[in-house]
């Protein structure tokens, strides 16, 4: 969405960057739901207890309290993009914005039911490890310096991704639960899917 590449020869296309994306957001997938079961990656285990977040213990309240604003949502996407993204970014989020009753029915929603949405979504999803590996075959994109993207770039754009479409996504899952830095940091900490892929420099 931001172009990236657009002033290489020839153009970093538009495959190379959604393959990357798709070992981002399996790594950060994992994270939350554990290992999945799902083409090669291996089998889950009791998928109640073969790690993850566990949503089922999130503190409703807390996460309702911090809710912000529309108006503090709309200043927070237009901090977060400049120039030409900035108007799409904001319809996009805003379009999908939720009163704090609303977010409140949404999380306990949530809570009551993540047991069985963990068991689901991990049974379906395939290894970002997979994946890189494929990427990496073909002559692909599999990591973030490959493109010119920074250690911090690319964190931050994990937080920035759920505002350019009004769809509903882990991304929002997490931002509405009051987690999304925690477990996107948690990905470059010690033991974190990129923290395993360092940059070279």
């Amino acid at each position: 969405m931001e172009h990236l590449g657009a002033e290489q020869e020839p153009p970093l296309t538009h495959g190379f960057k959604v393959g990357l994306g798709t070992v981002a957001v399996l790594a950060l997938w994992e994270r939350v739901v554990g290992p999945g079961s799902a083409g090669s990656a291996g089998s889950a285990g009791d998928a109640d207890s073969a790690g993850g977040t566990d949503l089922g213990a999130l503190d409703v309240d807390a996460a309702v309290a911090a809710w912000p604003s529309a108006e503090q949502e709309e200043a927070r996407v237009r901090a977060s993009f400049t120039g030409a993204m900035v108007e799409p970014a904001v319809r996009q989020t805003m379009a999908k914005y939720v009163s704090a009753e609303e977010l409140r029915q949404r999380l306990e929603l949530v809570r009551r039911s993540w047991p069985q949405v963990r068991r689901r979504c991990r049974a379906q999803l395939v290894a970002a490890a997979e994946v890189e590996s494929l990427l990496r075959r073909v002559g692909g994109v599999y990591h973030p310096q490959q493109v010119g993207l920074s250690r911090q770039r690319f964190r931050d754009t994990y937080l920035r991704a759920r505002m350019i479409r009004s769809r509903y996504t882990l991304l929002d899952l997490l931002y509405q639960a009051g987690v999304l830095e925690a477990e996107v940091d948690a990905l470059f900490c010690d033991g974190g899917f990129w923290a395993a892929r360092p940059w070279s420099r």
